[in-house]
């Protein structure tokens, strides 16, 4: 997982003169975590637009806020768009407490091909995007793989439990739910009544 780093400053506008910075080049946001103040900052948006290339859900990024002597670990938690645009208007850091495990969702990177759907003329069905897992940041996978050729019979399922998972890291979703199946084609629905018709 690539380490990312972002300079900041503390904010001293608030409210609509937001429109301000963000027509200055800077990026409002605010940091919280449990025990914490929330903190108002400021971020150069030709920075962050390079950075947020390499963040997800579970990306530990390390953030330094101009006049503090240590960087503090956050993860993104939430983030404001311009609907026309997709220009990033307002983000929120999470700042996790040193080792705290945290509850994330981390995004599921499916590969490889199903036999059941190509022989059948069917079609995979995808059932979860991300996974609930828990686990320190900097630890949890940025993805976790989802290997569709185990997809071998159409009435095959991969399941949540059959997930490569680190072990140090807690899966929150239910272990028997389903991530990937195969919806049957045309070929097999053939051969399903046909061999229905022979046993008549």
């Amino acid at each position: 997982m690539a380490n990312v780093e972002l300079q900041a400053r503390p904010r001293v506008v608030r409210g609509k003169k937001v429109k301000l910075l963000r027509a200055a080049g800077r990026i409002p946001a605010n940091v919280f975590g449990p025990g914490l103040p929330s903190l108002a900052i400021e971020l150069d948006a030709r920075e962050l637009r390079g950075a947020m290339v390499h963040i997800v859900s579970t990306t530990l990024v390390r953030l330094h806020v101009a006049g503090e002597d240590d960087a503090r670990p956050v993860l993104l938690r939430g983030i404001e768009r311009r609907p026309s645009t997709h220009e990033v208007l307002h983000l929120d850091f999470y700042q996790v407490p040193h080792g705290a495990r945290v509850r994330l969702p981390v995004p599921l990177h499916y590969v490889g091909e199903s036999p059941a759907a190509r022989i059948s003329e069917g079609a995979v069905v995808r059932h979860l995007d991300a996974l609930e897992v828990e686990g320190v940041p900097g630890e949890v996978p940025a993805a976790i793989v989802v290997d569709l050729s185990r997809l071998a019979n159409v009435d095959d399922v991969v399941a949540v439990r059959d997930l490569p998972v680190p072990a140090n890291v807690a899966v929150v979703t239910p272990l028997d739910a389903s991530v990937a199946t195969v919806s049957p084609g045309r070929l097999h629905a053939a051969e399903t009544a046909t061999a229905a018709r022979e046993e008549t």
